[in-house]
């Protein structure tokens, strides 16, 4: 597997997402907007491991929530 992976993984998961919910209202904007922002400031401190990190929290986060939408 590519060290993409889970990035295409949580890509196609989003765009599923934003395809089944486009006409439904949102309840985790402010969850994923922080998750987000933390993911940024990895970004801004250079840090990758950081950005590794913070991103896969964010995916397993949504995963969660998406799980609890079901």
């Amino acid at each position: 597997r590519s060290t993409l992976f889970p990035y295409t993984t949580l890509f196609r998961s989003a765009l599923a997402r934003w395809r089944h919910f486009k006409n439904q209202i949102v309840t985790d904007a402010a969850d994923s907007l922080n998750e987000h922002r933390q993911i940024l400031e990895q970004f801004r401190r250079s840090d990758p491991q950081g950005v590794y990190d913070a991103m896969l929290q964010h995916i397993d986060n949504l995963s969660s929530r998406l799980a609890q939408e079901d």
